[in-house]
């Protein structure tokens, strides 16, 4: 995800579920969920949405705690997709709010920036429900930063899965990989050739460019070299714009036949000057789905009935959903609003071993947890099963596929490490 860097001021606002407060115990406590939401910037359209994710989520643990005197209170603030804002509103929820565990940021630098100077430093764990970046899972975060949203380790695997159904399987066949040549780029080629070539594939490439260049003639030559079966490029659409013209040249390109990224999903290709023709029936892939079963299904349910605005869902919903759940959950499992007991049970609540509840079953949940028994909580974003970096190891995307230039989503994809 990427971030604005513009800088404007923007007071607190709060949202509170219950009374927030900061006694811990073995019985019953307050604890302060802190929410970082993009509610202006370049991930505006994203936010409200996502508060209502975790209002509903927060609601829920409420209700579940209530008969064991735990109070759960959600306080939300707006980063305005801006990492030094993320950071003061971080400080202030855990320092003026009391906040035990934070939910955010949603960009990836803005995680990093919030990791780095406020949750590690303070002892707070910080769950993102959108940062999808391979450095963060590298972040020496004390086992304090933790995702509901998977790395885009997982993307390139789901990518390359999408290719392989697409085409008829992936045996025998040549996947082209053009990627720009950057860490992003670079990161995300070599584990989408890996992929392919565990699928049975022979992959060219990654064929690295620079995608600050005005005309790319000699690099569409190098990605549609030996006549390969389907293309992959990993690009954003910026610079996609300047490559495309150079491939469509070629001849030898076949937009039906090309498979992108979620950086490459947008709803017209000419709001960014790149011809319809070079995405005609190109596919991508997308985080942020709900899990198909019934978790997915009740996170849709109370989503639509809800009285909350907005009415329709924007992405990454689901995961914002979860991290809220897997606070309230860690939290009850520690029997503390202590920040580092909390961040010591995520792991163990998200995964097995343990009996298996779903967010619709948060009550049981309480019951289990608080006669010491393990729990395996099942997310409406999928089983999550973080690993010991923090990161799901199972993950949920939804498919998007381009005609006439325009992006239409449909279906599901689900990626395991």
């Amino acid at each position: 995800m990427r971030a604005s860097l513009s800088i404007a001021a923007v007071a607190l606002s709060t949202l509170a579920v219950g009374c927030g407060g900061g006694d811990s115990g073995s019985g019953s406590f307050d604890l302060v969920i802190g929410n970082l939401i993009p509610l202006r910037g370049d991930l505006a359209q994203l936010g409200p949405a996502g508060r209502k994710s975790a209002a509903l989520a927060a609601a829920g643990g409420r209700r579940a705690a209530a008969p064991t005197g735990i109070e759960v209170a959600l306080r939300s603030a707006d980063t305005e997709t801006n990492d030094r804002i993320a950071e003061v509103r971080a400080r202030q929820l855990v320092e003026d709010g009391s906040a035990s565990c934070l939910v955010g940021d949603w960009a990836s630098s803005g995680t990093f920036a919030v990791a780095g100077e406020v949750a590690v430093p303070e002892g707070v764990p910080l769950i993102s429900p959108a940062s999808t970046s391979f450095e963060l899972t590298q972040l020496d975060d004390r086992g304090l930063l933790f995702r509901t949203v998977p790395s885009d380790d997982l993307q390139a695997r789901a990518l390359a899965k999408l290719a392989a159904r697409s085409l008829g399987g992936a045996a025998g066949k040549k996947l082209s990989i053009g990627v720009r040549d950057d860490l992003y780029g670079r990161h995300f080629g070599a584990r989408l050739a890996a992929a392919w070539s565990r699928l049975g594939g022979r992959a060219q490439g990654p064929i690295r460019y620079d995608p600050g260049l005005l005309h790319h003639t000699a690099d569409a030559r190098h990605i549609v070299a030996g006549r390969p079966d389907a293309f992959a490029i990993v690009d954003f659409p910026q610079s996609f714009a300047r490559l495309a013209p150079a491939l469509l040249a070629t001849g030898r390109f076949r937009a039906d036949r090309l498979f992108v990224p979620d950086v490459m999903a947008i709803d017209d290709a000419r709001d960014y000057d790149i011809p319809a023709a070079a995405l005609d029936g190109a596919r991508g892939t997308l985080p942020g789905a709900a899990a198909p079963g019934p978790e997915g299904a009740y996170f849709d349910r109370l989503f639509a009935g809800s009285a909350l605005q907005p009415a329709d869902q924007a992405g990454f919903d689901a995961q914002a959903f979860d991290a809220v759940d897997l606070c309230f959950l860690s939290a009850v499992a520690a029997g503390s609003a202590d920040g580092e007991a909390i961040a010591g049970e995520v792991e163990a609540v998200s995964g097995p071993p343990g009996r298996r509840f779903g967010p619709d079953d948060l009550s049981a949940a309480v019951e289990a947890l608080r006669a010491g028994d393990e729990i395996d909580y099942q997310g409406a974003s999928g089983p999550l099963d973080l690993d010991s970096a923090g990161d799901p190891t199972v993950g949920v995307y939804r498919t998007y596929r381009y005609r006439d230039g325009r992006m239409a989503v449909g279906g599901r994809i689900v990626s395991r490490r």
